[in-house]
């Protein structure tokens, strides 16, 4: 498929409708739930590189360091369920 024809089609749809992190957060513990909120805090000290390597190895967690940017920015999907009144 040539980019012109991938242009024509659109862009891809989402894989899931909710944000990644905002799943996380309903899953654990009140205590862990509240530990990651912090760490999440732009001026927690916690990059998100350390963020998403702390939930892989201490929770078993699959994520990446975009995923955590990306809803530190408000660029994720709960972010944008919020402002536009969709389901999330």
């Amino acid at each position: 498929m040539s980019l012109a024809d991938r242009l024509k089609a659109g862009p891809p749809s989402r894989r899931t409708s909710v944000c990644t992190v905002s799943t996380v957060l309903d899953q654990l513990d009140p205590g862990d739930a509240d530990a990651l909120r912090t760490m999440l805090h732009p001026e927690s000290g916690w990059t998100g590189t350390d963020i998403a390597r702390a939930l892989r190895d201490d929770l078993g967690v699959p994520t990446t360091s975009q995923t955590i940017n990306r809803h530190r920015r408000g660029d994720c999907l709960c972010n944008h369920a919020a402002t536009t009144g969709a389901d999330a």
